[in-house]
């Protein structure tokens, strides 16, 4: 086999062409898609009749040799023949976004490389902008340091030094903030930085204001240099649009941020101005330059734990994370959705599409009018793209739709429309029932039903295989997180029953209506799984997760998937309970830094005068926020 694959993506597209497609008997083929579908790393399969070939995804997890290897075995088992090395064989790997296989024009061909210059001139000014960030930030260190120096053998040199690092470490952060003001953005934590760092600076304590200056700017650096979320955001397909949305919002509630940082501000003031009118001393004593460091360092800290956090808060690197997963969020509920899937209780899966493959197999027709039955069947599922749907059209593809008035559909229940004057009932046992039609028995399958003016002109019976995924899944919920497991599906009592059973779910609804699965799943702490093209109801109705949504956003969920496989719920719910407990542990980290070091700076500097003390202060919170960017970054790391 020829493919090559780009281990850079989640997903790899392969296809394989078949030797004398044409003349493989139909239900040959779908014996052998149902079985290539039910390979451990294989996600829709399916054969192409234009490019007589087989199409299927694998997931990076898995092994490309392993499952190649199973797909042999299994067309070989069923007289399939690949066109292999030196005969012409085709495999073709392609973006799972491509629309067409057609080859591009030059003049599409010269727009496309013209993007991508473009796109490379953005990325090299992008790192020269990274690098020129952290040279300004070392010379500034250095400057710093050497100010340090020689204060005390040449003060006029130590201050010009001082100036000159003050200015280096401070000039990105004076153009973000008149850049906020013009953008109407929130600026008031750099402004409280920029206003405490330059006094603290202008009375003397040059070290001082010089640390806090670089201390803001340092964490900025780090978080742009180092955890780089906006070139990740963009790696894994957000708009610049999307992303600006990102870096505004920050996830914070703006009106807190600006309560705590006018409580801050105002503290601050009441400690540089009272405690001087009790002093009984001259105004602009010693004692006053005290209280002004430590009020001024209490505006600053405020600032700085706030630029820090909403900078560097991990919903930023979660949201990165998922979506080089394959899982989007939704933009306006991401984290109000993070935080309900850290402590849900129990998971509710459907069945088609999901626990099963969405690739079925037609396993038995009964009907006395076979060319009607077969134009029903088609007809109604003509528009429809769930599971049950495709499997149909692929069964009767040689069959034309017939002219049809007044239909109807009902999700995960049936269609109603009229033909030539009678009226057609295609699907479901309780969908005929409710309907007035008497059926037989449901099997322990899937059954489409079939009827004309009040009577059954027959049914067909297929068969979904299980995922098997959906058995690690399942382990991996109950006994790694302690989440219970359901199964809610609109099949019969057999089927789901025997399903449960199978894969070892807590317990099971059948018969279920999209209202009825969204009611069950309310009632309690838990979070709905469904497929994105059978399940839009129920998922809309519960804003749960859509799984085989192809990168795009389910209308109405929380949490869509590109791919259809259920052992992805696990990876959600570990990110959420991870993003959750990095949270509680940086509210304690930020907590201890300040109250720990800005306690012993204060003492320091009205016990013993030390002038310098407050610069200790600063490098501990300091430390605090490096510890907490360090936590955050783990939700870049594989979730276990």
């Amino acid at each position: 086999m020829n493919g090559v694959f780009n281990m850079d993506d989640k997903i790899k597209n392969v296809e394989i062409k078949i030797r004398d497609y044409a003349s493989i008997d139909k239900t040959v083929l779908n014996d052998t898609l149902n079985e290539i579908s039910a390979i451990d790393g294989v996600l829709d399969c399916k054969f192409d009749d234009e490019s007589e070939s087989i199409k299927y995804l694998i997931s990076s997890l898995s092994s490309d040799y392993d499952i190649f290897s199973a797909l042999m075995a299994i067309c070989e088992n069923h007289g399939i023949d690949l066109v292999f090395d030196n005969d012409d064989e085709v495999v073709v790997e392609h973006n799972q976004n491509d629309e067409t296989d057609e080859e591009p024009d030059d003049e599409d061909f010269e727009e496309e490389n013209a993007d991508d210059d473009e796109e490379q001139k953005k990325i090299k000014e992008k790192r020269y902008e990274k690098a020129e960030n952290i040279i300004v930030l070392a010379l500034s260190a250095v400057l710093i340091v050497l100010g340090f120096i020689f204060e005390k053998s040449n003060a006029d040199a130590s201050m010009w030094i001082f100036m000159f690092g003050y200015a280096l470490a401070g000039y990105e952060t004076l153009y973000a903030f008149i850049s906020d003001i013009a953008e109407k953005r929130y600026a008031i934590e750099k402004g409280l930085v920029l206003v405490s760092s330059f006094v603290v600076l202008y009375f003397g304590f040059r070290l001082l204001g010089c640390a806090l200056i670089f201390s803001y700017s340092l964490i900025s650096c780090l978080y742009s240099v180092f955890a780089n979320a906006e070139v990740k955001l963009k790696e894994v397909g957000y708009t610049d649009e999307q992303i600006e949305i990102v870096k505004n919002k920050t996830f914070t509630d703006k009106q807190k941020l600006f309560v705590y940082d006018m409580i801050l501000l105002g503290v601050g003031l009441l400690l540089i101005f009272i405690p001087p009118i009790f002093s009984g001393s001259q105004y602009w004593s010693i004692l006053t330059q005290k209280w002004l460091c430590i009020g001024l360092g209490v505006i600053f800290f405020g600032a700085l734990g706030n630029n820090f956090s909403s900078l560097v808060k991990n919903y930023v690197f979660a949201r990165v994370y998922a979506a080089s997963n394959g899982i989007e969020f939704d933009e306006n509920k991401f984290e109000e959705t993070l935080e309900k899937l850290s402590t849900v209780e129990k998971v509710c899966f459907d069945k088609t599409g999901v626990i099963t493959v969405e690739n079925g197999k037609v396993i038995g027709v009964e009907t006395d009018s076979e060319k009607k039955f077969s134009e029903y069947i088609v007809t109604a599922e003509a528009d429809l793209d769930d599971p049950i749907a495709k499997t149909l059209k692929e069964y009767y593809k040689d069959v034309n739709v017939v002219e049809k008035s007044d239909f109807e559909f009902i999700e995960g229940r049936g269609a109603s429309f009229v033909v030539d004057g009678k009226k057609i009932l295609v699907g479901s046992k309780k969908f005929l029932n409710k309907n007035g039609v008497a059926t037989d028995e449901t099997i322990e399958n899937s059954v489409v039903y079939v009827a004309e003016n009040g009577m059954v002109l027959g049914k067909i019976v297929i068969e979904f295989a299980i995922r098997e995924n959906s058995y690690g899944a399942i382990v991996e919920l109950e006994e790694d997180l302690g989440v219970g497991s359901k199964l809610i599906s609109a099949d019969s009592k057999e089927n789901v029953e025997a399903i449960k059973n199978a894969v070892g779910f807590d317990g099971a609804i059948s018969g279920a209506t999209a209202n009825y699965k969204a009611e069950s799943v309310k009632e309690s702490n838990a979070v709905y799984v469904g497929n994105a093209s059978a399940d839009k109801e129920t998922i809309r109705r519960t804003g749960g997760i859509a799984l085989g949504a192809e990168n795009k956003l389910c209308d109405g969920a929380s949490v869509s998937v590109k791919i259809a496989d259920p052992k992805v719920v696990p990876t959600i719910i570990k990110l959420a309970k991870r993003t959750s407990k990095i949270n509680k542990q940086n509210k304690i980290v930020f907590i201890a830094s300040r109250i720990i070091f800005f306690l012993l700076g204060v003492v320091l500097t009205l016990a013993v005068g030390y002038r310098l003390a407050m610069f200790w202060a600063v490098v501990g919170v300091l430390l605090g926020d490096i510890a907490a960017f360090l936590n955050d970054c783990r939700n870049l790391t594989e979730v276990v």
